[in-house]
């Protein structure tokens, strides 16, 4: 009797090619190191550690242009669900600096799997998705919105990366694990004018995925 790996398949069935979407859900560590730099007092610096958890989140959209690769535009999201401040230079760093809220990142992608399709009994197989993105820190908030205040927003360049493994469930849909990490460096303003330096990243990070291709 023959297996699904003996049969021929049928075109687009169990593999990468047209449409693509990913919805991905998780958890993950996330630390935030702060630092700033007096404009008045060049050699006056603060610094401060933030670590915590946050739930992770991920929604990408694009097309595969190989049975192997796509491309595509993707949002790569956590949200600070638990966060322990620590001070460790200069003077303290303001309060509402020490309670981030999210970290977004918003950019390109490529996802590059190792099979073009399962094989060998195999249900499905590993992936490598990467980015680099333009990063936000506290950009979605509900009291920015209602204050209209912009300088508690951090901006700046970020990457991701991804490893994990999809199982096909159905000729198009697959669910899968992946173990990922986003980092930014981010600068921002306070009321003084002072900048504040952000680096930021969400690692380890472990994510359930479900994809459409």
């Amino acid at each position: 009797m023959e297996d699904r790996a003996s049969r021929a398949l049928p075109r687009g069935a169990y593999e990468h090619d047209g449409f693509y979407v990913r919805f991905g859900l998780g958890l993950g560590g996330f630390t935030d190191g702060m630092r700033s730099r007096d404009s008045n007092m060049a050699y006056e610096r603060s610094e401060g550690q933030i670590g915590g958890i946050a739930s992770v989140g991920e929604l990408m959209l694009g097309g595969a242009v190989t049975p192997r690769w796509v491309v595509g535009g993707g949002v790569w999201t956590s949200t600070v669900l638990t966060s322990s401040y620590s001070h460790t230079n200069g003077d303290a760093i303001p309060n509402d600096l020490q309670k981030p809220d999210n970290f977004t990142l918003v950019g390109p992608f490529a996802d590059w799997y190792l099979r073009a399709q399962p094989g060998g009994g195999q249900a499905g197989g590993f992936h490598l998705q990467g980015s680099l993105a333009v990063a936000v820190l506290n950009g979605f908030r509900a009291d920015q919105v209602q204050s209209n205040d912009n300088q508690r927003v951090a901006v700046g360049a970020g990457a991701m990366f991804g490893f994990g493994y999809e199982w096909w469930v159905e000729k198009q849909w697959g669910v899968g694990v992946l173990a990922r990490v986003t980092a930014a460096g981010l600068a921002e303003k306070d009321q003084r004018k002072e900048v504040w330096y952000h680096g930021v990243a969400t690692f380890p990070a472990l994510l359930f995925t479900a994809t459409y291709n």
